[in-house]
């Protein structure tokens, strides 16, 4: 799924449950919410953009009650906080304790990062309410850990396939993925243990953690959307 193309269900998703909401019809507000945690090239996004194909198969022709959100999240914050544009490069999965970042928050030009923190897990548990929707990473899990219609996912796969897949799919040469996948993982387990105070490999926090190094991405879409269905099969056939 492309950046445009998924940026676009997202705002369509948005302005859909809004209208809903507004008129009283509520179709899809109490649909389930996927969050996936994932292991740097363990494919997150293709298993995502198989997700989405099973899940509007479900639904009329021309509706779009189901989006995923991953860096998209971010202008949602921006969106629901009328926060500057500037403030994007504070808001990725990673931690923050650097003299640069200190300093900035001492001279006011941006707002103290656990607010940003605060605010970004206000947007989440927005969308987690609104339901049908895939949210991907950023501690989703722990921060909708209390809703009962909330489906936790981790996706891994071994490092030997991991480094193949963003060779594969994103062009970089060896050394180059090495040091993503080192980069990645490092910032996402800084990100739960600074906010969360968990460890993003604790097998507890997931209701299902798929290895996508045994099976492909349109299986492990399968598993996850087969196991929502068995969860909340009410909610799903709406």
């Amino acid at each position: 799924m492309t950046t445009e193309s998924s940026c676009e269900k997202a705002r369509m998703y948005v302005e859909r449950h809004a209208a809903d909401h507004l008129s009283g019809r509520m179709k899809y507000f109490d649909g389930p919410c996927i969050t996936i945690s994932r292991e740097t090239g363990a494919g997150a996004n293709f298993v995502c953009d198989e997700l989405m194909k099973q899940f509007e198969e479900k639904y009329p022709e021309g509706e779009c009650p189901w989006a995923v959100f991953e860096k998209n999240i971010i202008d949602m914050v921006i969106e629901d906080h009328k926060l500057p544009d500037k403030i994007k490069e504070y808001l990725g999965e990673q931690t923050y304790a650097t003299i640069n970042t200190v300093m900035k928050e001492i001279l006011g030009l941006h707002p103290p990062l656990i607010t940003l923190h605060r605010q970004t897990t206000e947007t989440i548990l927005k969308l987690a309410y609104i339901g049908n929707c895939i949210i991907v990473g950023r501690g989703a899990n722990l921060i909708t850990a209390r809703l009962k219609k909330a489906v936790h996912i981790r996706l891994i796969a071994a490092y030997e396939h991991r480094l193949e897949h963003m060779k594969q799919h994103y062009e970089m040469d060896t050394k180059t993925a090495e040091q993503f996948i080192k980069d990645e993982d490092s910032k996402r387990r800084k990100y739960i243990e600074t906010y969360f105070h968990k460890s993003a490999d604790d097998q507890h926090l997931y209701d299902l953690v798929i290895n996508t190094g045994k099976i492909s991405f349109e299986g492990a879409a399968k598993i996850i959307a087969a196991y929502v269905e068995m969860r909340q099969p009410a909610v799903v056939h709406t």
